[in-house]
């Protein structure tokens, strides 16, 4: 598991390359995209993964990391789609550890999913500089985030992956967009 700020990947990356061998399966559960090539450029393609960690967590006054509520979650995929032993294995320890890991048919479309999610809310309460319920609470605030959110889905439509919409069923994995009230 590799799991970094974007602005440490290349640090972590030669840290972690002695370690890797022909049978080693990188998964990394950074926010966005770009790091997917960087580590399949290092290490080749079939090295890395794809994982989305879901966790609802805040920081408190001293900078330490509070998990706000259960569960966490971890998807994570052969980034063609194929089923395969090792992401099974990778799974089922997880799941020991008490992670929940449900299958996920797509994972990079659930990557890209979750991409739409935190771009939607980084954007939000850093433009309007508030939470989000802040931002609702003001004329016009809940226009800016539908506004923001359909912005972020459109560029995962165009890179392929079409957020699922509210009504539509969602396979495990997949952000269905709601609105941010």
């Amino acid at each position: 598991m590799l799991s970094v700020k974007s602005t440490t990947l290349e640090a972590a990356v030669r840290d972690l390359a002695p370690a890797v061998g022909s049978g080693t399966a990188i998964l990394p559960l950074l926010n966005g995209m770009a790091h997917l090539d960087h580590l399949a450029d290092r290490f080749g393609d079939g090295a890395v993964l794809g994982g989305v960690a879901k966790v609802v967590t805040t920081l408190n006054e001293d900078g330490d990391i509070l998990r706000m509520a259960p569960p966490t979650v971890v998807l994570t995929g052969e980034r063609d789609g194929r089923p395969s032993a090792r992401v099974d294995e990778v799974r089922e320890v997880l799941a020991g550890a008490g992670i929940d890991t449900p299958e996920v048919p797509d994972i990079i479309g659930a990557m890209w999913h979750k991409w739409v999610f935190i771009t939607t809310l980084a954007a939000v309460t850093s433009l309007a500089r508030g939470a989000v319920g802040e931002v609702n609470a003001v004329p016009g605030g809940t226009e800016f985030g539908l506004a923001v959110l359909a912005e972020a889905a459109a560029v995962s439509a165009a890179a392929g992956y079409p957020v699922p919409s509210r009504n539509s069923a969602s396979p495990p994995g997949r952000w269905p967009p709601r609105t941010l009230r």
